[in-house]
């Protein structure tokens, strides 16, 4: 079986790099969350410990310097939703049968691109009969231009009371923004 799991956070850590390392904006929360556990330990986020897997073509089961390139990874940290990277088609199947196999039942929510967060929901639920829905969708917007000084407008803002008018708007745009950013039936 491709799939590597293991409760080393270091090995995790080696395996992981070159993936994680190669869209450090795309994986920015797995990144994150592996730094924390190296500095913190593994029960950082809580009192089960982390599932850490990665997932290698050739099979390899080694987080050694000869070992094939890792090519997909997820990270958990119960009680918080399973983060996946990328999984090629043949590594879902495989995903679940790692995970049952090594005693975990649930997994609760899953965070990643969509199609591959479906595709690991809907092997899992087959697997398992556990039932996932789209609960949010996020966009992850790059920033290409930073301001050298705020414009003048935003280092000193003019302050007066807010009339029934300017909230009526406020409230509109907000409402606007949410019903953009709800999941879609």
């Amino acid at each position: 079986m491709p799939w590597t799991l293991t409760p080393d956070i270091e090995a995790y850590a080696s395996a992981v790099s070159e993936l994680f390392g190669a869209d450090p904006v795309r994986h920015t929360v797995l990144i994150t969350v592996l730094a924390s556990l190296i500095k913190h330990g593994p029960n950082v986020y809580g009192a089960d410990p982390p599932v850490l897997a990665w997932w290698s073509p050739d099979g390899t089961q080694s987080a050694s310097a000869d070992a094939g390139p890792a090519e997909a990874a997820v990270l958990r940290t119960p009680p918080h939703p399973m983060h996946l990277t990328s999984l090629p088609e043949p590594a879902v199947a495989s995903l679940v049968t790692a995970l049952l196999d090594a005693g975990e039942t649930e997994i609760g929510s899953i965070i990643g691109a969509e199609p591959d967060a479906a595709a690991l929901a809907a092997a899992w639920s087959a697997a398992t009969g556990e039932q996932f829905g789209v609960r949010m969708r996020q966009r992850l917007y790059r920033l290409d231009a930073s301001m050298a000084s705020p414009p003048r407008s935003l280092a000193s803002p003019r302050r007066s009371a807010a009339s029934p008018g300017s909230v009526r708007s406020i409230l509109r745009r907000i409402g606007a923004a949410a019903a953009t950013a709800a999941p879609s039936p």
